[in-house]
């Protein structure tokens, strides 16, 4: 019986299929549904843990996607512990003080498209706080289009990987720091996290 079978048959632990999209054999995602859980809402808790568990124990990155759920978030991480096999928060869209707190867990903080944004001053705050080796950056596609090249109501397009040059461009901008530093740091925070999909001999 491998690792993700013993998971699948733990007593008392949701079941997963080997295709689930929680599980791909390279990272572990939770939080697809967890916009504006609270911790009235045990089930969220359990499966969010049992991720986390599913991730150590797999030695894969975690991808943290969560909305207005902080707190719950908070409190599951304090309750696991530091995520040895490390993750990330996609597109981040909280404070600089919850970022900090982030980054303790083994996290790193992932930004997106609302950087870009003229009045997004939590996340730019967020932005300007965490440290140059836990950022990281994508696009988020087709979600969150960011605000350049003078598109108006941006919410109403898609987005695509190609923006990505234009997003770490302006979080240069805003971090003040030269394109080519910030952008190199971003990939190079990206590969060693992702060193287990990338090499996956590097962490095991």
């Amino acid at each position: 019986m491998n690792r993700l079978q013993s998971h699948e048959n733990a007593p008392n632990s949701p079941k997963f299929s080997v295709n689930s999209p929680a599980i791909n054999r390279k990272f572990v995602k939770i939080g697809s549904h967890f916009h504006g859980i609270s911790l009235r809402f045990p089930n969220y808790q359990t499966r969010s843990k049992t991720h986390l568990r599913l991730a150590q124990d797999l030695n894969r990155p975690i991808n943290i996607h969560i909305r207005k759920a902080w707190d719950a978030l908070i409190h599951i991480l304090k309750k696991n512990g530091t995520i040895q096999s490390g993750g990330l928060i996609h597109s981040f869209s909280g404070s600089a003080d919850l970022a900090r707190v982030l980054e303790t867990y083994n996290l790193h903080i992932s930004f997106s498209g609302a950087v870009t944004r003229p009045n997004a001053k939590k996340v730019v705050g967020a932005l300007n706080t965490v440290s140059l080796d836990r950022i990281v950056f994508e696009t988020d596609t087709p979600d969150i289009y960011p605000s350049f090249n003078g598109i108006k109501n941006p919410s109403q397009h898609l987005n695509s990987p190609a923006n990505l040059y234009g997003i770490v461009k302006i979080a240069a901008q805003r971090r003040g720091m030269a394109f080519e530093t910030l952008a190199d740091l971003g990939f190079r925070n990206a590969l060693d996290l992702f060193s287990p999909i990338i090499q996956p001999d590097k962490r095991e």
